[in-house]
Parts: structure tokens; C-alpha cells; sequence
């Protein structure tokens, strides 16, 4: 197996086996360096990184949208037996949610 060149670092990796790869590009110095080398591109050449797309499984925070409502929930017709005012419904034989207890003060 040849030995791995870091063209960020300029250097050889003596230990190019995937361990020595991954501890060398997960290193302090490698990713100084390419911040650094990326960071001249923009300066010198106006050239920006590519974007990749997040890796499989990563969830990007979703935009928040502006809101209409003022945080209560829609209004339920009334009639539905067995709830009160102020009562939540809740799905056939799951009962109702767990209550937090109250904190004294």
C-alpha cells in the first residue's frame, strides 16, 4: 500500500493504514490547514467550497415559518361527550397523558 500525501498538510502519512488516515484527518493541524487553504482560495481566486449534501440520516433543522395563530390550539366543536372545557381528548385505550407535578413556590 503506497503512503497517503495529505495535500493540505504537504506531507506523507508513515502510518497510511485507514486508522493512521483517520486519526491524521480528524487532527487539530489537518483541519487547521484546510480551513486555511480554503480560506486562501476565497481571498486569492474568489472561489468558494463546494456544498455537499448532508450525509444520510443527518436531519437539517427545519425554517420557521411565521406564525398566525397565537400558540392555542384550534378550537374542538362542542358536544363531544365526556370532555369538559379545557380537557384534551385522547386516543381509545391509551387514557390520558402523565401530569408533571406542580413545583412549590
Amino acid at each position: 500500500m503506497p503512503k497517503f500525501y495529505c495535500e493540505y498538510c504537504d506531507l506523507y502519512l508513515t502510518h497510511s493504514g485507514l486508522s493512521g488516515r483517520r486519526q491524521h484527518l480528524t487532527g487539530r493541524r489537518h483541519i487547521n490547514n484546510k480551513i486555511e487553504y480554503y480560506q486562501m482560495l476565497i481571498r486569492e481566486k474568489g472561489l468558494t467550497p463546494p456544498i455537499y449534501p448532508p450525509p444520510p440520516g443527518m436531519v437539517l433543522p427545519m425554517p420557521k415559518l411565521p406564525s398566525t395563530t397565537t400558540g392555542t390550539l384550534p378550537s374542538l366543536p362542542s358536544g363531544l361527550p365526556g370532555l369538559r372545557p379545557g380537557m384534551m381528548p385522547t386516543l381509545p385505550g391509551l387514557g390520558g397523558l402523565p401530569r408533571m407535578p406542580k413545583l412549590p413556590g
